[in-house]
């Protein structure tokens, strides 16, 4: 029952009222200081209630490592960051978190897939193709439109490098680039954002359950060769087995690049748009890899081939991966997630919005530059391999400048600059240079950044402008830099950055330790357009380029002829007025 009773006969308890002979004005001021302690208490229990809503709401860890990051010792190395920013697994919480490492329940049962492509088959608007329902395969030729494909791949493009353990661990199994988009890589664009939540309709699990978006980059020659994306079965593994997959054409114009399907005796060729699904597993037993669907990316001829991936697990696939739990037995491809390490090291590493902030309350709370991971890089070198520019200019801040140039702890003895000019980021390359990194300072072996540039033009011009040396041979003997512009993969950026280094007084006749000429690398890994730059550029004319000799006694066109790189050959005869022999 509600007490309508006045204040401050409350707060007096039911004691008598002050006699009459008091004076009115000190029965006015008991009254009115009673009702103020009154509203004070109201107010401190409001207020307290308040903070323990607000508390039961945000005590929680506030990074995809706290969970590994307590179980390796930070919340007593780290106290004042780690009680805070992972209050749960630091047992801060009047709940505490659970353990992550646990298995969660299945999304799906047997007859999953049969329900999920036949509803994919039934998509008017994608314009579905069936072109087999045993196993399912399921074309949907206008899934993607062209401003969702290329906010995607713009998205995905800083995150991109060689692909993961699956190709590493499979020497030649693939030669693609990998990227992977989440978080703050799909919120930075509202139509890549768009993309990904239609794949996850159409695949028809939880977001959870999915890995990160992955995108995949292919250039002239490259491929993934015949292989299955779930090879053995995984009964005990956390996220269970990938069911099934979705796979987005981003880019057009590419000659080959098929994926093909040999059991099946099908092939999807490359379109901007054009989508496809298909399963790993059996639809009664959802554990049994179905071999039928063994798969490969046929190599890329000419053009650019760019795709995105979503894979679908039985089971909540994110939690345990961020937690850097171990998955189990069987699980492959799950390069997405690098496993923890410190919470300085993951924060330089992550490229998060924030990331920048949290760095600072880091080393405000104690958090060490001088820590080196197993690669022997230290927080400064991993957020300069990583290409997050917001963290390293706070690492640079508080750490002094001689840390602008200091080696890594591995044999290579590679600077920060060294490292973001490996991976190509630009805004990162500017800051070290801005901050005082010489262009010109060598690793180990004696190499300078421009040989570790690649198919990066734009690193490449903002390291010729700061005064690095295009001429300048290695220690170690692997040759100029552009002997290794001449190997990039991607023709376009091989020409690119070879016009740059010969702008900048590059010798086209320079030798590495096998004698050979830069134009002996381009003939090898069948650029073109680079190879007619070369062939131009040799003091010696074109006739004596393509008919120079290494120590092996191999001329640049006997190396195109043997790697069939017809074009190669066909520029060589033309710059030398010699005639290609059919």
């Amino acid at each position: 029952m509600r007490d309508d009773k006045n204040p401050s006969q409350r707060a007096r308890g039911g004691h008598k009222p002050t006699p009459k002979a008091s004076t009115t004005r000190t029965g006015a001021s008991s009254r009115l200081g009673a009702v103020v302690l009154y509203a004070v208490a109201a107010a401190g229990a409001a207020a307290a209630a308040a903070a323990a809503a607000y508390h039961w709401r945000t005590c929680a860890d506030h990074h995809p490592h706290c969970y590994l990051w307590a179980q390796r010792g930070y919340c007593d190395k780290l106290p004042r960051f780690m009680r805070t920013e992972c209050a749960a697994s630091c047992g801060q919480c009047a709940t505490n978190a659970s353990d992550p490492c646990f298995r969660g329940p299945d999304a799906h049962a047997p007859g999953a897939i049969e329900r999920t492509f036949r509803r994919a088959s039934r998509m008017r608007q994608y314009k579905p193709r069936v072109l087999s329902s045993d196993p399912w395969i399921v074309v949907l030729d206008e899934f993607a439109s062209v401003e969702e494909c290329d906010a995607l791949a713009r998205a995905a493009a800083p995150q991109m490098g060689p692909s993961g353990s699956s190709c590493r661990n499979n020497l030649g199994l693939c030669t693609s680039s990998t990227g992977y988009c989440e978080g703050s890589c799909l919120a930075a664009d509202a139509a890549a954002a768009r993309l990904n939540a239609r794949m996850l309709d159409v695949l028809q699990v939880p977001e959870d359950n999915c890995e990160p978006l992955g995108v995949f980059k292919y250039s002239d020659g490259q491929t993934f060769r015949l292989h299955h994306d779930q090879e053995k079965p995984t009964p005990r593994s956390l996220p269970g087995p990938r069911m099934y997959a979705m796979y987005v054409f981003l880019s057009d114009g590419v000659e080959g690049g098929e994926t093909s399907f040999p059991a099946l005796n099908l092939s999807i060729r490359p379109r901007r748009g054009r989508a496809f699904l298909w399963p790993h597993v059996r639809d009664d037993d959802l554990q049994t890899p179905d071999a039928r669907t063994r798969h490969e990316g046929s190599v890329v001829r000419h053009g650019l081939k760019l795709g995105a991936t979503l894979q679908a697990h039985l089971r909540d696939v994110r939690r345990p991966m961020r937690a850097g739990c171990e998955l189990g037995e069987g699980v492959q491809h799950t390069g997405a997630y690098k496993a923890a390490q410190s919470p300085l090291f993951d924060t330089a590493g992550s490229r998060r919005d924030g990331d920048a902030a949290t760095a600072t309350r880091l080393l405000r709370a104690g958090a060490s530059l001088d820590e080196a991971n197993a690669m022997g890089l230290q927080p400064v070198h991993f957020a300069a391999m990583t290409g997050n520019a917001d963290v390293l200019r706070v690492l640079l801040r508080e750490g002094g400048a001689t840390r602008v140039e200091a080696p890594d702890r591995s044999a290579h003895r590679a600077t920060p600059l060294q490292l973001a000019s490996l991976y190509g980021w630009t805004s990162t390359v500017s800051l070290l240079l801005d901050e005082g990194a010489r262009a010109d300072a060598t690793d180990a072996h004696g190499a300078s950044a421009l040989h570790h540039v690649g198919g990066h033009a734009l690193v490449a011009e903002l390291l010729l402008r700061s005064g690095a040396d295009a001429a300048r041979l290695a220690g170690d003997g692997r040759g100029a830099p552009l002997h290794a512009a001449a190997v990039v993969a991607d023709a376009g950026a091989s020409a690119a950055v070879a016009a740059l280094l010969l702008q900048h007084g590059a010798r086209a006749d320079a030798l590495d330790r096998h004698g050979a000429t830069p134009l002996h690398a381009a003939a090898g890994s069948g650029s073109s357009a680079t190879a007619a730059l070369l062939a131009v550029a040799h003091p010696g004319g074109a006739a004596a380029a393509a008919a120079a000799r290494d120590k092996y006694g191999t001329t640049p066109r006997d190396i195109a002829a043997r790697m069939g790189h017809a074009e190669v050959l066909r520029v060589l005869d033309d710059a030398s007025g010699t005639t290609t022999t059919r």
